[in-house]
C-alpha cells in the first residue's frame, strides 16, 4: 500500500507541474551518511524560518470529473504573514484571496456580500473542510505537518526544473493529517483511512540544495475515482524569494466578521 500511493504521490507531483524529475549533475549538499529524517528536519525547520514564493495544486476526481484548484502567492514564514490566491476556473467563484496575519486571516469574496468585502476571524478558529487541505490555504500548515514526518528513508537526486534536490518520503499518521480540519472534515478523514486500512498517508518531500523544502506531495485513492470512487493529490511548491510579501490585512471598513471561512476554494 505504501509503496502505491507512494508512486502515485510521484506521479501527480509530474503531472500536475508538468515539471520533469531527473538525475542532476552533482548531488544535492547533504553528506551521504546524514540521516534521511535529519535532512527533512533541518529543511523544515529552515524554511520556516525563509520568505517563500509558494505554488500549489489540488487536483480531486469522482464520478471521472476532476476539479483542480491552483493556489499562489507569497509567504514570509518567520513572520508567519502572507498571501495566497486560489483559482478555480469555470467554478462558481472562479477565485479567492486570503490574507494571513499572524493572529488574523482575511478571505474574499464572502458568498452574499458586495464585491471587495472581506470576512476576517481570529486565526487560531480558521479550519480545513476537506482532506490534504489547509485551513484559508495556509502554507505553513504544510511545513508544520512536516514536523511529525515518521518512517523517511532517501529515494535519489533529482531536479525540479533547474532546482537541484533530495528526494525523500515518509509518513504522516492520522493525527497530523487531520491537525487542522473541522470536527466534521477529521470524521469524513477517518472513513477514508479506514477504507484504505491504514493510519497514516505516505508523503513525498524534496529538499533543496540551500537546505530548504522545495516540494511536498501526497495523495490517496479509494475505489475507481472513475466511478463512485474517489483520488486526491496535493503538492506545494516552495521558493525562497528576497521579494517583498504583502501582507496588509484590509481595512476594517471593507470587513465583516465571519464564524468560519467555507468554499472549495479555501480549504
Amino acid at each position: 500500500m505504501r509503496r502505491g500511493v507512494c508512486a502515485l504521490s510521484a506521479a501527480l507531483a509530474l503531472a500536475l507541474t508538468g515539471c520533469a524529475a531527473s538525475t542532476p549533475p552533482a548531488a544535492v549538499g547533504w553528506s551521504a551518511t546524514a540521516a534521511a529524517g535529519d535532512v527533512v528536519k533541518v529543511a523544515v525547520s529552515s524554511s520556516l524560518r525563509a520568505q517563500l514564493r509558494v505554488a500549489a495544486t489540488s487536483a480531486t476526481t469522482s464520478g471521472g470529473v476532476t476539479t483542480t484548484i491552483t493556489i499562489a502567492g507569497s509567504y514570509d514564514m518567520a513572520a508567519d504573514s502572507g498571501t495566497m490566491t486560489a483559482t478555480l476556473p469555470g467554478g462558481a467563484i472562479e477565485s479567492g484571496e486570503s490574507v494571513f496575519g499572524p493572529d488574523v486571516v482575511a478571505v474574499s469574496p464572502i458568498p452574499g456580500k458586495p464585491t471587495g468585502t472581506w470576512g476576517t476571524l481570529p486565526r487560531n478558529e480558521v479550519k480545513a473542510h476537506y482532506l490534504l487541505r489547509t485551513p484559508a490555504n495556509d502554507p505553513s500548515a504544510v511545513l508544520h505537518q512536516l514536523e511529525h514526518i515518521t518512517a523517511v528513508e532517501r529515494v535519489g537526486d533529482e531536479t525540479l526544473g533547474d532546482v537541484a534536490t533530495t528526494h525523500l518520503s515518509g509518513t504522516l499518521d492520522q493525527a497530523t493529517l487531520t491537525r487542522y480540519l473541522t470536527a466534521d472534515a477529521k470524521k469524513l478523514a477517518g472513513t477514508v483511512l479506514g477504507l484504505l486500512g491504514v493510519d497514516r498517508l505516505p508523503v513525498d518531500v524534496w529538499v533543496s540544495a540551500d537546505g530548504l523544502v522545495a516540494r511536498v506531495a501526497i495523495a490517496y485513492v479509494v475505489g475507481d475515482p472513475d466511478a463512485q470512487g474517489i483520488s486526491s493529490g496535493f503538492i506545494i511548491d516552495f521558493r525562497a524569494t528576497t521579494d517583498p510579501v504583502p501582507t496588509t490585512v484590509p481595512s476594517s471598513a471593507s470587513t465583516v466578521a465571519a464564524s468560519d471561512v467555507r468554499g472549495i476554494l479555501f480549504g
